[in-house]
């Protein structure tokens, strides 16, 4: 008679083992509810999104995706549910630094728990190498200093230092453009109305007054941070920090 091999039952290891090993992998593991906020995070989500957990759980995932990618993102958490997305989903991210990343994702819908564990790869170098316009692309994915903000041209956004969206009107990104591009130096009036396509002496000085008085206000009750706007008088406007110009 043939005797088996004397095998060893062998118990799960210990969670606090399981979570250490977890945190070496190179990719992010999220867990997100059925309402697109974070559950769990693990791995290397920090390096890639620069959020602790603690920031990450109970945050809403559509508030760190990049602003063009929205809408196909949300079209893909749609097929997720339904059991159509192929692996290998790749969209953008605002990091917390305010720079871009690239993500590949992984994913699995659970349809008992009503939530979706994705495994998140960046995946930004390897885009940077193969875009066309090396350059550009390196400054749109490269951190930005402490009080540096950001415009944006698609859509027409302003980012704050600490990674906050202001969407903003075509002509209220063309008067930010005008100020931005003045690189912290006074911006006549007169240069800020002809970059909006307008006649000088015919236009209505008040009305630029009002209108940079609304972008002030607009920025501030979206983000509770003061746009970097001075008013010199009768001459015109000056940016006292740093505006990142990305187009």
């Amino acid at each position: 008679m043939r005797m088996l091999p004397n095998y060893k039952i062998m118990t799960l290891p210990d969670p606090k083992c399981v979570s250490d090993v977890m945190n070496l992998t190179l990719d992010a593991v999220c867990v997100v509810g059925e309402n697109g906020v974070f559950l769990s995070v693990s791995g290397a989500h920090q390096r890639i999104f620069g959020y602790t957990a603690q920031e990450m759980i109970g945050r809403q995932i559509l508030d760190l995706i990049y602003e063009p990618d929205l809408g196909r993102t949300l079209e893909a958490f749609g097929k997720l549910i339904q059991g159509l997305l192929p692996p290998g989903f790749e969209n953008r991210y605002r990091r917390k630094d305010g720079s871009i990343a690239y993500i590949t994702w992984s994913a699995r819908w659970y349809k008992d728990k009503r939530i979706c564990v994705a495994v998140a790869r960046d995946v930004t170098e390897e885009r940077i190498s193969k875009s066309p316009n090396h350059d550009a692309a390196v400054a749109m994915h490269t951190p930005v200093g402490g009080n540096t903000w950001r415009l944006s041209s698609a859509p027409p956004s302003l980012i704050t230092p600490s990674g906050k969206t202001v969407k903003l009107s075509t002509q209220d990104y063309v008067v930010l453009l005008a100020l931005a591009a003045g690189n912290q130096q006074l911006v006549s009036r007169r240069d800020i109305v002809q970059a909006m396509g307008k006649d000088f002496l015919e236009y209505d000085q008040r009305r630029l007054d009002s209108q940079i008085w609304r972008l002030r206000r607009k920025v501030e009750q979206a983000t509770c941070e003061q746009l970097p706007i001075t008013t010199l008088r009768s001459m015109g406007y000056r940016c006292y920090e740093e505006i990142f110009i990305q187009r």
